[in-house]
């Protein structure tokens, strides 16, 4: 082997050793950091609640940082985020009176029948009605962070597109509700919080909705 073979042939073994050494270095994090700032752990922004209260009927609940509250009445309120085309409803807040044509009946048939009212939409397109629990199992007790007692269930819903008739079975929610009749003389009445009802349940937001819930307080 020649001079100038020998010289080429480790040449080539000494770059070789030094890209084997950067891609080492890279992969190990050795760069130019300093003991300091490899033991630095990332900072966490905690995005803070936002407090929503009801002077008129005594509730509050709080959402996170980031989002939007829209405030349509004292009786109808939403949370969502924006987007290019406005403000995507995430969360709607109700609150549902009885009014004098309710008839004799408990509270319970009553939140069932107020939150299948919600459940209702009519467009020339299509229309979406709910006609009952989508399972008995699914009615649960619900209690709040502050101790405020409520349930949590689904309803079944039936989609219909009137330019042909054809009808689909859906299901919407969750709803959480709680009995806010104290702030109502001579009503029953309650709040809603739940996934809105143009989605299907399988699409809702349920880490916001029950977070919002479980900040839910009523203090009348």
């Amino acid at each position: 082997m020649t001079k100038s073979t020998k010289f080429i042939s480790l040449l080539l073994v000494l770059i070789a050793l030094a890209v084997s050494w950067f891609v080492v270095r890279e992969r190990l994090d050795l760069g130019n950091k300093s003991e300091d700032e490899k033991l630095t752990p990332a900072i966490v922004v905690e995005r803070k609640p936002i407090l929503y209260r009801s002077e008129i009927y005594g509730f509050s609940f709080s959402y996170p940082e980031g989002y939007e509250l829209t405030v349509e009445s004292p009786e109808k309120i939403s949370v969502g985020r924006k987007n290019i085309r406005g403000i995507e409803t995430l969360v709607e807040i109700s609150l549902v009176k009885s009014g004098d044509d309710t008839g004799i009946q408990s509270f319970e048939e009553f939140v069932l029948d107020g939150s299948r009212e919600l459940c209702a939409i009519n467009h020339a397109l299509l229309s979406l009605s709910c006609t009952r629990i989508d399972d008995i199992v699914r009615i649960a007790p619900f209690m709040s962070d502050a101790g405020t007692n409520g349930q949590v269930f689904y309803l079944k819903a039936e989609v219909k597109e009137n330019t042909t008739g054809k009808t689909l079975g859906k299901r919407r929610g969750p709803f959480y509700t709680f009995n806010t009749s104290p702030s109502t003389p001579n009503e029953m009445s309650f709040v809603a919080i739940y996934n809105p009802v143009v989605l299907d349940a399988e699409d809702a937001n349920e880490d916001l909705i029950e977070s919002i819930a479980k900040s839910f307080v009523y203090r009348p």
